[in-house]
């Protein structure tokens, strides 16, 4: 099994994208005795699905594998198909991610974690700043000692940044000093001298 699945794999890396999503299919008559490993293989068929530019036929298999399984197995599908709807930037197909996304991210799962710092990116491109930084703040205070610690706390410098920007323009400023009090002041390298001055002229303000 584990040699099918090396096998999979380097049909992706050579692009043989459709031949990769067989092998990983007929993979799965080996691992049928464990959840969490078939909805691992469902999930990479999919995947090379994806690649493929197929992503219809990749939600479908998503779908199917988090109804059909349960606890982390179901999670971890649920994520996947989440993040194939935030690969569409396009119609609803961003809301319909931060749904599902918020629908996971409080699950006691491993793929629960990512779901959550997923959840704060994709409401950073929905212009959902608030929402995000309750997001981050959520994440850094749960997992202090997570891998993706660094990737949290660069997520929100730009959440920060763009949210601060977006109520100078309106002369908010009461907006700006009420959301750097509750959730503090994290800034992008190169960004700060600009950020601080807005943040400087709110107060004084």
């Amino acid at each position: 099994p584990i040699t099918m699945m090396g096998v999979g794999d380097l049909r992706i890396v050579y692009g043989d994208y459709i031949g990769a999503s067989q092998v990983f299919k007929m993979a799965q008559e080996l691992f049928s005795v464990d959840d969490v490993a078939m909805a691992f293989l469902r999930v990479r068929e999919a995947d090379a699905l994806v690649v493929n530019g197929e992503p219809v036929k990749a939600q479908v298999i998503y779908t199917g594998a988090q109804k059909a399984f349960k606890g982390e197995a179901s999670a971890l599908s649920g994520l996947a198909l989440a993040d194939s709807m935030a690969m569409v930037a396009e119609g609803d197909s961003l809301m319909r991610a931060e749904s599902l996304y918020r629908s996971l991210h409080r699950g006691p799962y491993v793929a629960s974690r990512y779901a959550h710092l997923n959840l704060a990116r994709i409401q950073l491109r929905l212009k959902l700043y608030k929402d995000s930084a309750i997001a981050l703040n959520e994440f850094l205070e749960n997992y202090p000692t997570h891998n993706l610690r660094g990737d949290a706390v660069e997520i929100k410098s730009e959440v920060m940044f763009d949210w601060i920007k977006q109520l100078f323009e309106v002369s908010d400023y009461f907006g700006i000093v009420d959301a750097v009090s509750v959730y503090g002041i994290e800034i992008p390298f190169g960004k700060k001298g600009s950020t601080y001055y807005r943040i400087g002229k709110s107060y004084s303000e």
